[in-house]
């Protein structure tokens, strides 16, 4: 699957959640129902076994990508959100756009763009940079739901942070895992994406207030511009490098969506951010492709 072809299944299958929620389907609460089952039975099963491929030593031999991953990830995030917080009348509309600005969308969409710009060893690079996004994911959601509960009570209603932990174990130990469970949590991961598309589908309104719309190009600007050329100013040179900053240019993580559900934000806000930025950088990805690739230097 080429980058193009990822980009219309999510736009395809937004306006499929969109256009069940419209004609009755899809009752209100179907998004909140559909961000449940990721939560709490796919996502956990696609980060145990995201773990469990980790190799310790491709872990370590790229490990700037990891940290330049979630390093990209926090200054968005704090950047995003200072924007914001100065022009949303809503804090927890700033917050949407923080972590929008912040988390991007390195696996699905990063996956196949980068294996088709740099081939093989450009996705095996993209694979630990996404594991810093995954990283950042659990972060953002324990960092900022401790502000609301404990932080230990709140760890164990995000069940992705502890199957993080037990795949880099298991795998780390060596310990064989049955070909029938295997497939199983892979069938579930699987599942996560296109669910979260159709979520953020039937999420999706027009009617947004003026506070809102005024703040979205601050995550067009953040997320589509600014990280890709921080990250080409930090990134090392050579393929990892270049990986960085396509990676860093990728548009909002569906994620985003799960996570304002469980921080209590505004679940058709996020929907809004994600989609629309998606939209947009169906015109910058491709410009920092060519300029990655060579492009700016002919």
């Amino acid at each position: 699957m080429g980058g193009l072809e990822a980009f219309l299944e999510i736009l395809g299958l937004v306006f499929a959640g969109y256009t069940l929620r419209k004609v009755g389907i899809f009752s209100e609460g179907t998004s909140s129902h559909l961000n449940a089952y990721v939560v709490y039975l796919a996502m956990p099963a696609l980060v145990f076994t995201a773990m469990l491929r980790v190799p310790i030593q491709g872990l370590l031999q790229h490990l700037k990508l990891v940290v330049i991953s979630m390093s990209l990830s926090a200054m968005c995030t704090l950047i995003g959100f200072a924007v914001a917080r100065k022009m949303a009348r809503d804090r927890r509309d700033a917050m949407a756009v923080a972590l929008t600005s912040g988390l991007g969308n390195t696996g699905f969409l990063g996956y196949p763009v980068c294996l088709s710009t740099f081939g093989e060893p450009g996705l095996e690079a993209a694979v630990f940079y996404d594991f810093g996004t995954t990283l950042s994911v659990i972060v953002a959601y324990l960092m900022l739901s401790s502000r609301r509960e404990n932080p230990l009570k709140m760890s164990l209603r995000f069940p992705p942070a502890h199957a993080a932990v037990a795949g880099i174990c298991w795998g780390a130990l060596g310990l064989h895992l049955p070909d029938t469970i295997r497939s199983t949590l892979q069938l579930l991961g699987r599942s996560v994406v296109p669910v979260i598309m159709v979520s953020l589908g039937a999420s999706l309104r027009w009617d947004l207030p003026r506070s809102v719309i005024s703040v979205i190009p601050t995550v067009w600007i953040v997320k589509l511009c600014a990280s890709p050329i921080v990250a080409a100013i930090i990134a090392p040179s050579g393929l990892d490098g270049e990986v960085a900053v396509l990676e860093a240019a990728m548009p909002p993580a569906l994620m985003n969506l799960v996570l304002a559900e469980l921080l209590g934000l505004r679940p058709h806000v996020t929907a809004a951010l994600v989609f629309s930025t998606t939209v947009i950088s169906l015109a910058t990805v491709p410009t920092v492709i060519y300029l990655v690739s060579g492009g700016g230097g002919a």
